[in-house]
């Protein structure tokens, strides 16, 4: 949650420096996990979650100063971390790929071509 942490005093910098322009873009970085629910890792959809909030809540407050915050939430990545859940729950890339709710035909189409 140290990341996630670092997303609020960025963002706290950051506006210092914009609010006096009256101008500036914030682009937070989260994950799909803040949107869904995932067994065993409560701690990591929670900050993910944590992040959206924010990221939604500063952009009400940031708007009469014409500063625009948004939050980009990927999917699954193909990271060390979720190659340690993958071995955990007994899965292969097919079967990380089958957890995507749209079948991950995205997925599949950008790997086997």
């Amino acid at each position: 949650m140290d990341v996630d942490a670092r997303v609020f005093s960025s963002a706290a910098g950051a506006i210092r420096a914009m609010i006096p322009r009256r101008a500036g873009r914030i682009v937070n970085v989260s994950s799909v996990a803040g949107h869904i629910v995932r067994t065993n890792q409560i701690a990591y959809c929670a900050a993910k979650a944590a992040v959206i909030h924010f990221t939604r809540c500063l952009a009400v407050e940031m708007a009469p100063h014409q500063i625009t915050v948004n939050c980009l939430c990927p999917g699954m990545t193909d990271t060390e971390m979720l190659r340690e859940i993958a071995v955990k729950r007994n899965l292969d890339l097919e079967g990380m790929i089958a957890l995507i709710p749209d079948g991950g035909w995205r997925l599949r189409r950008i790997t086997h071509t």
